[in-house]
């Protein structure tokens, strides 16, 4: 197992509850394919903020960002969306119901879960949407960018929530290079 991968031993499938999961352990869960990930829920089911306890925990403790995976979770989201692309999971409870107001950058977004599921515009522009400040390793840099401004010349993306991302990313850089 890398270095970097959670470890954990065989487990039972638990309505309401987030596990990390190994690839081997994969197929138990009913709800995911995502490897390393199960999540059986609702966000009407009492142990949410057990489930989102990582977060809340690095909230509470000012963490300066949150990397968002392409985990999906369909019993949240409605359908397979990937998390990292999803206005419900980044914006609506990563940042208002959770009220995060740090960076959220995506997982790398050349990994098959984006790149063999969309173009380079749709996942970076779909990110952008759902609330990422920073969209971590397109495929194609130039596309991602060209689509970006397309979006906001479109007004499919907004100039504020540009700004929002940029005020965010500076204050981080600010706090962190000011020895």
């Amino acid at each position: 197992m890398e270095k970097d991968k959670p470890k954990a031993e065989p487990i039972e499938i638990e309505k309401g509850r987030l596990y990390w999961i190994s690839d081997s352990q994969a197929p138990k869960c009913k709800t995911s394919k995502a490897s390393y990930f199960c999540i059986d829920n609702n966000l009407e089911y009492e142990p949410f903020y057990e489930d989102f306890g990582p977060f809340l925990d690095a909230i509470d403790k000012n963490m300066d960002m949150i990397m968002v995976g392409h985990i999906s979770a369909p019993n949240i989201i409605g359908d397979n969306t990937p998390s990292s692309l999803s206005k419900l999971m980044v914006t609506d409870i990563l940042r208002d119901r959770l009220s995060y107001d740090g960076v959220i950058i995506t997982d790398a977004m050349n990994m098959p879960a984006i790149s063999k599921n969309y173009t380079v515009e749709q996942s970076t522009v779909e990110a952008i949407k759902a609330g990422c400040d920073i969209v971590l390793m397109p495929s194609d840099f130039r596309r991602a960018y060209a689509s970006v401004l397309k979006a906001v010349n479109n007004k499919e993306i907004t100039e504020k929530q540009i700004d929002e991302s940029v005020r965010r990313i500076l204050i981080l850089k600010k706090r962190r290079l000011s020895f």
